[in-house]
């Protein structure tokens, strides 16, 4: 994926976590992780809408826990 795409990416789901609830941006998060190869913009998320939602940092800790979950698995499963 060039660079270009990721940039883009970025901007759209930054625009999805301020204007939609948390649960679909969490929800395409999720998608984006699985999609995307070593999609790590998913902490910087996981972070944002801790702070946007959350008074506990228990969104960030997930987000970080499920990328390296599905790093594993890609990296055992050939896809």
């Amino acid at each position: 994926m060039k660079i270009w795409q990721r940039l883009l990416l970025f901007v759209a789901v930054y625009i999805l976590a301020l204007v939609l609830p948390w649960w679909l941006t969490a929800l395409a998060l999720v998608a984006l992780t699985i999609l995307v190869s070593t999609y790590v913009e998913v902490i910087f998320f996981g972070f944002l809408l801790d702070t946007l939602y959350s008074n506990q940092h228990i969104g960030l800790v997930l987000a970080t826990i499920f990328l390296i979950l599905v790093m594993i698995v890609r990296s055992r499963v050939r896809i």
